[in-house]
């Protein structure tokens, strides 16, 4: 029933045409062509054309009805919405080609219409495939199952069947055992245990001589075998490697399947099943197999395994195998060894594994291993003889570790001390300060009493000692070897100098590195060392140290200034050290510095407290003023002053102050008396301090010729003496 609206025209037209629609059969022809109009008059209009077809339908005119569908088909478009109406009527039209025209083409290219509006129409599908089978169109019904089979949807059950069947119609078909075999091998993907696929498969590798793939799926097959039937799996995997073998002729395929034999083998022996002759001739096989293909690392465990179950002679003949591929190919000395080894463990007296154990050792320098073989048969002289050999051509490192180990087999092996010094002094040629070589000759040089060589091994020993503590008694003994034993001072005083360098520690040190010092004329040495550590010393020490300084500088350098430095350091830590004031006085007076020379005078004055000790200190005082200053002014002070503080006559005084006034001559104009001439400051510094009375008598003889008139000054001054002085004025009255 049309349901759609029209205009008044086209509505006119509707009309006449349904009132011949029912007017029955007889009227058919009017009726068609009057929706013919209709449809003319309103081609967007569905309906008509619906009515149209029905009337082609009834009147059985198929290539009409044909053409209204199609075009039907074409005016509802490509909405989305229409989907279901267009596939309607291509179900229609695919009847109609179908069962009343018979156009099997037509038949097929509306149902691809179909499918390509609705890929997932199964019932499209299986009509199609029938169609394509009645008219045993067999590639595109291959293509269509294949299609089928590799939609999204499609169940996997569903899609195996359609790959069995596409293989099946290769076969029966084309006879194409290729494409039937990808489709075998499709199913595989997703059913590796298809019982179909593997047995159609298996003959066609056969026959095709495709032995890969035709291992391939009997190692398939074996794969479904129980888990428990671990014997079943085995007698299977060997019948496969042997195929593989005898057909296949790869060695990496081989490989792999002999190796599945061996896993195999111990599993059924880890089951309690023991090695089977599987096992052995897999390990047979193998060891051909990589030897071939010259895999030395994979033959060596091989070779392994076959040690282990073999025993006896054959056993021997694997483990001399074993052995020479290790150390030749391989080159793991370890394992080389270690299979050398269990071959003499079978047979000890098997010269080709002792000889190949020796060179292999040397080789690897494994020198523990290669003295614990020896002494398994307490062939030390042997081994060291072997040892020296090595050495010769060895590096330096190797050489040294060579030769301690020779010198410990001479002496706790062979009971060779001498020649176990001449290891170490071979150590020492190389590594001259090498400690451990020094460490062990020291007992050896002390038994044989060179002191020589022990001086020297004791030096090198010093230098590896850090710790202060332990440095001091070995240079104190390096010392006392070379002074007494070598007889050379020189070396010995350079010992105690580094030892005073090392922690001043009083007398021990310096009582007999100043003694050296002064029997080597080293004394410049011993200065230096002294002033670099009187930098930081304190008190006593630093006292101790300036006093030698001073002393060496004085008596033994001839450097009267360093000497004076020193001293005034003294009196910077001691101010009236009489010892070094005394120096300083001598010092000053030799380099002429007189003004510095009655401070030091002044300062002995303060400290000293006997009174004859401070006399001469004062008659020195006067002299300087007198002979070296020319100061007579001073001088007669000075003399003045030794008067006034004498509890006696001090004629040597009064005699000084008779020269002064005598060389002075009469007063004139005030004139005061002269200074002394250069003659009496030579004869005054090569005097001693104070003049005894008999040299001071014999000079105021030798001046008696002066006239008197000249000495006036100085008898005024006897006048005026205090009565303790009496005699002395007596002597005055008498000589004027």
């Amino acid at each position: 029933m049309i349901t759609e609206t029209f205009d008044e025209k086209t509505q006119s037209l509707v009309d006449q045409a349904r009132a011949l629609t029912e007017g029955g059969e007889a009227n058919i022809d009017k009726a068609i062509e009057a929706w013919r109009k209709v449809v003319q008059a309103a081609p967007e209009k569905r309906g008509p054309r619906r009515q149209l077809a029905q009337l082609y339908r009834r009147a059985a005119r198929w290539n009409a009805l044909v053409e209204v569908l199609k075009e039907e088909h074409e005016k509802l478009g490509t909405a989305e919405d229409v989907r279901t109406d267009r596939l309607a009527v291509l179900h229609e039209m695919v009847d109609v080609y179908r069962d009343q025209l018979h156009l099997d083409a037509m038949v097929i290219s509306t149902y691809n219409q179909i499918l390509a509006l609705d890929p997932g129409n199964e019932s499209a599908v299986d009509a199609l495939c029938a169609q394509y089978e009645r008219m045993k169109r067999w590639p595109d019904l291959i293509g269509l199952l294949q299609k089928r089979a590799q939609a999204a949807g499609t169940p996997q059950d569903q899609r195996i069947a359609l790959g069995l069947r596409v293989a099946g119609l290769f076969i029966e078909r084309f006879s194409n055992q290729s494409e039937a075999i990808k489709a075998y091998e499709g199913v595989l993907e997703l059913d590796p245990a298809n019982e179909a696929a593997l047995g159609a498969l298996k003959g066609m590798y056969e026959k095709r001589r495709d032995w890969e793939k035709l291992i391939a799926v009997l190692k398939r097959e074996a794969e479904r075998l129980p888990g428990a039937d671990v014997a079943g799996r085995l007698a299977r995997a060997v019948e496969i490697a042997k195929l593989a073998g005898e057909k296949l002729r790869k060695p990496s395929v081989s490989m792999q399947l002999w190796g599945e034999v061996l896993e195999l083998d111990g599993a059924l022996a880890s089951s309690g099943g023991g090695p089977s002759p599987a096992g052995a001739e897999a390990l047979s096989e193998l060891e051909k197999l990589y030897e071939r293909e010259k895999d030395w690392s994979k033959l060596a465990e091989i070779l392994e395994q076959q040690a282990t179950r073999a025993d006896g002679a054959a056993q021997a003949a694997v483990l001399g195998k074993l052995g020479l591929l290790y150390t030749e190919k391989v080159k793991e000395p370890t394992k080389a060894a270690a299979a050398w080894k269990k071959l003499l463990q079978s047979d000890a007296n098997n010269r080709r594994a002792q000889d190949a154990l020796k060179k292999l050792y040397l080789e690897s320098k494994s020198w523990d291993d290669l003295e614990a073989y020896y002494a398994q048969y307490g062939k030390f002289d042997e081994l060291v003889r072997t040892l020296e050999r090595q050495a010769e051509s060895e590096e330096k490192d190797t050489q040294i570790d060579l030769q301690f180990r020779i010198a410990v087999l001479y002496q706790e092996k062979l009971g060779k001390a001498d020649r176990a010094m001449r290891a170490y002094e071979r150590v020492l040629s190389v590594d001259a300060q090498n400690e451990r070589a020094a460490r062990a000759l020291i007992p050896l040089y002390e038994g044989a009493s060179d002191a020589k060589k022990l001086a020297g091994v004791l030096e090198i020993e010093l230098g590896g000692v850090t710790d202060a503590g332990e440095r001091r008694p070995r240079l104190e003994r390096l010392a006392t070897l070379a002074e007494q034993q070598l007889k050379d001072k020189g070396a010995a005083f350079g010992f105690w100098l580094r030892a005073f360098r090392e922690g001043d520690d009083g007398d021990a040190v310096r009582a007999p590195l100043e003694r050296l010092a002064g029997e080597t004329g080293l004394w410049v040495d011993l200065v230096e060392a002294y002033e670099a550590t009187a930098g930081s010393a304190k008190g006593d020490v630093l006292v101790a140290l300036l006093r030698t300084i001073a002393k060496a500088y004085e008596e033994e350098l001839g450097d009267a200034e360093q000497a004076l430095a020193a001293n005034l350091r003294i009196t910077g830590e001691l101010e009236r050290d009489p010892q070094a004031l005394a120096a300083m006085e001598r010092l000053y007076l030799k380099l002429g510095q007189f003004a510095e020379l009655l401070s030091t005078y002044e300062k002995r004055l303060a400290i000293v407290d006997d009174a004859t000790e401070r006399r001469d200190i004062r008659y020195k005082v006067a002299q300087l003023y007198e002979e070296e200053m020319g100061d007579s002014a001073r001088a007669i002070e000075a003399y003045r002053a030794i008067l006034d503080g004498a509890d006696a006559p001090e004629l040597a005084a009064l005699r000084a102050l008779d020269r002064i006034y005598s060389a002075a001559g009469p007063r004139r104009g005030g004139r005061r008396c002269a200074p002394p001439t250069a003659s009496t400051r030579r004869r005054a510094a090569t005097a001693s301090w104070p003049r005894s009375s008999r040299a001071s008598s014999r000079r105021s003889t030798s001046r008696r010729s002066t006239r008197r008139s000249s000495s006036s000054c100085a008898w005024a001054f006897c006048a005026r003496r205090s009565s303790r002085t009496r005699p002395a004025r007596s002597r005055c009255s008498r000589r004027s």
